[in-house]
């Protein structure tokens, strides 16, 4: 010791002094506390290395005391504020978690705190230890404080989250901790801090107690607001409580309808509430809202935004055209000529059924206080015709015709004025005055109003033949109309109804035929078929029912019934022509053994209608099937014969005799074929073949022996 002490006061050698002391404390004794106080002074001196010494020497002797005040003494000698105030926090972590004593250890804590106010560290170990105390005022003020002096967002967020706990379930303070909680939420940070948030904030919006608080503490605040906005702010979050978290609708609507009465003004705090209604209030409210807009002091393009919302919103989602026709009202109150509000208002009135709402928008438009500035004339007299229909049903008869007057003064030829003298008589059922009308309108305007007036004439016939029940005149108006073009179709259909209706078969088969002419290839089979059956009625038309039935056939190549139908009709009306047409496209269809006899039926109309090429064309097909048929045999040779072909006549022959089977019909074939062979081909052998054939049945033929003879002298052969 006294060495250490002379080192230190005579020597001036710190450093060996501290190496003296240091060795003395590790002796132990009864002299280790001089020792220690002599090595803490000359560590004060600046000794290299002494803190770490000594904190190491104290360490492993459990000295904690020693150890905290080797600490504060050197904060003591240190000239950083950001190391003083270190050691001191590391000499209250002793106290603390060592030697067990809070408060010596947050009087270091404090002066850490002091020295480095930045620093959330030192909050936290005070906050730590006012918590093991169950100080919780304290706890809440250096949370507090850890969320002013704490750079990480994150950590604010943990920080405040934490404090609404903390003010929920230590301090019983519900608007304390909704504060808190709020706080956290507006700040960025993790999904895992959001939720803790939000759940805490729903545990205190779903207990009744708790937001019974909140909610008086938040209207307190809003009465306090000094300005409208404001308020409305807290009268928002309160809103925002009831529809997010307590799921009370009318409640957080109610609560919207106050904060918007606090800043009507405010277009930011008007557009938020309009976005809780369209999430919780339905388009029906939603609507309402924005209607509201066009009577407070907003900027104009926003009035005109929200009243145009609220109509489409009305009329596509709420399907309510009169609380529609109200909103694009206010719209042309801001923009009068704005053409599409005026189109949305006029359409709503009408679909709402409010004849003076839509009266009334026509006669502003006419007066050019609405709508389009200059509209063309015929938009003007739609609006003329819509008020006229608008006023009548208004129940302004004086007023429709007013205005019908002045349609009929820009356009003295309009249908629709005379429509609305129709529809009058026609509602009433007067159709005889009305008929009386529309004969005078046809002869009015046919010469120079034609189409005018064919649509006339058309709902002319109609009546009389309907209501008046007088069909006879009617067609007598609609067959003028088969040779107009535009009306010719409709004229024809309802001339098929009236002539069945006063039976005249020649009007209505004529029309048929007409018709059957005249059809498309979608419509033919049916025109066919009303044809055939008019053409089927006693007397029976077998003209045109054979015209009816070969359309048929053409539409329906595959139906044997109507084939077999046809050809009757052809047979019975001696068309041969046809019925050989016919027969042939039976062939053709499905050649077969078993359809001989149409293929036999058709050559014959051939050749009588001398049509010798397709008939010898038919007859050859027919021998192609059946070689021996004896018919078509002598048939082609005939027609092969007037067509001057001696070989194929000479052919035709032999296989006739060939086929015969009796001898006299036979030797009367074999004496064609020598004659033929003879004097049109000049083949004396192939004749002498035919007579030699003769004689081979009847060997005593005086005449088959003067043949040979004859022809064998002609070509010298003596043989012979």
């Amino acid at each position: 010791l006294r060495q250490a002490e002379h080192a230190e006061t005579r020597l001036g050698d710190p450093a060996r002094a501290f190496a003296l002391y240091r060795h003395g404390v590790e002796m132990g004794g009864e002299a280790a506390r001089a020792f220690t106080a002599g090595l803490r002074r000359v560590g004060l001196a600046g000794v290299p290395g002494a803190l770490e010494a000594m904190i190491d020497l104290f360490t492993r002797r459990g000295d904690h005391v020693e150890l905290a005040g080797a600490f504060e003494d050197a904060a003591a000698i240190r000239a950083e504020d950001a190391e003083r105030a270190e050691l001191l926090y590391r000499a209250g972590e002793i106290y603390e978690t060592q030697m067990g004593d809070p408060a010596a250890a947050m009087e270091r804590y404090l002066r850490a705190f002091k020295l480095q106010p930045r620093t959330p560290r030192y909050l936290a170990a005070g906050e730590r230890l006012y918590r093991a105390l169950g100080d919780w005022p304290m706890v809440d003020r250096l949370l507090g404080l850890q969320v002013k002096v704490h750079a990480d967002p994150e950590a604010k967020r943990a920080l405040l989250v934490e404090q609404a706990r903390v003010r929920r379930e230590a301090l019983a303070d519900p608007l304390g901790a909704y504060d808190a909680a709020r706080a956290a939420l507006r700040r960025e940070g993790t999904a895992t801090v959001e939720d803790a948030a939000w759940s805490l904030l729903a545990e205190l919006a779903v207990d009744d107690a708790s937001f019974a608080v909140i909610a008086e503490g938040l209207c307190a605040r809003a009465d306090a607001e000094v300005d409208g906005l404001s308020a409305s702010r807290h009268l928002l979050e309160l809103a925002a409580l009831h529809l997010d978290l307590r799921e009370e609708v009318q409640a957080g609507l109610a609560r919207l309808a106050e904060a918007a009465d606090c800043a009507p003004d405010d277009e930011a705090l008007f557009q938020r509430v309009a976005e809780q209604l369209e999430v919780h209030g339905g388009p029906a409210a939603l609507a309402a809202w924005l209607t509201t807009a066009i009577d407070r002091p907003l900027p104009t393009e926003q009035r005109l935004r929200a009243a145009r919302r609220a109509g489409l919103l009305y009329r596509d989602a709420v399907a309510d055209p009169r609380a529609a026709h109200g909103a694009w009202t206010g719209v042309l109150e801001l923009r009068p000529h704005d053409e599409r509000a005026f189109g949305e208002a006029l359409d709503s009135a009408k679909a709402a059924a409010d004849a003076q709402a839509t009266a009334a928008l026509l006669d502003g438009a006419l007066d050019g206080r609405f709508g389009p500035r200059q509209p063309k004339t015929a938009v003007r007299q739609g609006w003329l015709r819509g008020l006229a229909a608008a006023r009548m049903n208004a129940g302004d008869t004086e007023g429709a015709i007013e205005a019908w007057r002045r349609l009929l003064a820009e356009l003295p030829s309009d249908a629709e004025a005379l429509a609305a003298v129709r529809d009058g008589l026609a509602e009433r059922g007067e159709w005889m005055a009305l008929s009386q009308v529309l004969a005078a309108a046809v002869v009015d305007h046919e010469a120079h109003e034609r189409v005018f007036a064919t649509a006339l004439r058309l709902e002319l016939a109609d009546i009389i033949a309907g209501p008046l029940g007088d069909a006879a005149t009617g067609v007598a108006w609609l067959e003028p109309l088969l040779d107009v073009p535009a009306a010719r179709q409709r004229a024809m259909i309802a001339l098929r109804g009236l002539y069945s209706a006063t039976g005249d078969r020649r009007g209505a088969m004529q029309l048929a035929r007409t018709e059957l002419a005249e059809a498309s290839p979608e419509t033919r089979a049916a025109a066919a078929e009303r044809l055939a059956a008019l053409a089927e009625a006693e007397p029976i038309d077998l003209g045109a029912l054979a015209d009816a039935l070969r359309v048929l056939v053409d539409q329906r190549p595959e139906d044997e019934a109507l084939f077999e139908r046809a050809l009757t009709v052809h047979r019975l009306n001696d068309d041969r022509p046809a019925l050989a047409s016919l027969l042939g496209r039976r062939w053709h269809r499905a050649p077969s053994p078993a359809r001989l006899d149409a293929l036999r039926e058709r050559a014959r109309l051939l050749d009588e209608l001398h049509r010798r090429d397709e008939a010898a064309t038919a007859w050859t097909t027919l021998l192609e099937h059946a070689p021996d048929d004896p018919e078509g045999l002598t048939a082609l040779q005939q027609i092969e014969a007037r067509r001057g072909d001696d070989g194929a006549v000479f052919t035709l022959l032999w296989r006739r005799q060939n086929l015969a089977t009796e001898a006299t019909a036979r030797i009367a074939l074999l004496r064609e074929a020598a004659v033929v062979a003879e004097l049109r081909l000049g083949d004396m052998a192939r004749a002498a073949e035919a007579w030699r054939t003769v004689r081979a049945f009847l060997p005593d033929d005086a005449e088959a022996l003067d043949e040979l003879m004859r022809l064998a002298e002609e070509r010298g052969d003596q043989t012979e």
